[in-house]
């Protein structure tokens, strides 16, 4: 997917959850009759837009693993 369909996925997440925590703070069920553009979209491109979402955010334990490490020896530096 491009840049435009990832903010219109981004805008779609939004709009779904302000609307669930509106409902919420005034105790009801989130709305489900009143279709959206999340919900007009077909199924499949829909989970394509959520699995991109879900993969922004770079799983990359080796480069954890060397901050955390880089973070301690700093540490030890300053304790001296």
């Amino acid at each position: 997917m491009d840049e435009a369909a990832q903010q219109q996925a981004n805008q779609a997440q939004r709009q779904a959850l302000e609307q669930a925590l509106a409902a919420a703070r005034q105790g009801q069920q989130p709305a489900q009759a009143t279709p959206d553009a999340a919900q007009a979209r077909p199924a499949q491109e829909q989970e394509q837009a959520q699995q991109l979402w879900l993969r922004r955010v770079p799983d990359e334990p080796g480069a954890l693993l060397r901050r955390r490490l880089q973070l301690e020896k700093e540490r030890r530096q300053w304790q001296r």
